[in-house]
């Protein structure tokens, strides 16, 4: 193994152990030697990749939002009608919660407002503002509610949480099926169109 595959494993583990324990614990409760204890690294090696905390939960903050944008892409220029956007779109958001449970979690249950730097302030901003032009696109072809879409998206996103909280205990399996009902409901919530 050489320096460059070493660092990079260094790094990776100490990205995950942070996530985990964030995810777990919670930033302001998370000690950095317990990070090194579960990334097998002295607590001095994560102040060679990462300066302070702060820039630590940036990057684990980076690292799965980066990753949940990835899962929340629709093609350009689509040939998919809008409710198979939708569809996709949710069935994705889904997809991530049940494959990326401790990501899932981490972003969606802890409030990162205070240590988001403005690099990732500007990312998730992006990535709100595509979702929120999409809805804006369904309403613009009288396709959903005209209501404020950032509430929509709120409540789209609070029934995805919903959902994940119920499956992690243990009330509901997030099978096919059941994401398939849910996908169902949340489409009428905002659709303009009965039964569609």
């Amino acid at each position: 193994m050489n320096n460059n595959e070493n660092n990079s494993d260094k790094r990776s583990a100490i990205l995950e152990a942070a996530l985990i324990l964030f995810e777990k614990d919670g930033y302001s409760a998370t000690p950095i030697p317990r990070i090194s204890e579960m990334a097998k690294v002295a607590t001095g090696t994560i102040y060679l990749y990462f300066p302070s905390k702060e820039e630590l939960v940036n990057a684990v903050w980076r690292k799965n939002k980066l990753l949940l944008q990835e899962f929340l892409s629709l093609p350009k220029n689509s040939i998919l009608d809008f409710k198979s956007q939708f569809q996709k779109l949710y069935q994705s958001y889904l997809e991530f919660a049940i494959l990326h449970p401790v990501s899932f979690s981490f972003l969606a249950f802890h409030y990162h407002k205070p240590y988001l730097n403005n690099e990732n302030i500007a990312l998730d901003e992006i990535i709100l503002g595509s979702l929120i032009e999409f809805l804006k696109i369904g309403q613009k072809n009288h396709l959903i509610k005209k209501d404020n879409p950032e509430v929509l998206l709120a409540l789209l996103d609070g029934g995805v949480s919903g959902l994940f909280k119920s499956a992690k205990d243990g009330k509901i399996q997030l099978n096919k099926q059941t994401r398939n009902v849910a996908e169902k409901i949340a489409w009428r919530m905002i659709s303009l169109i009965p039964n569609s």
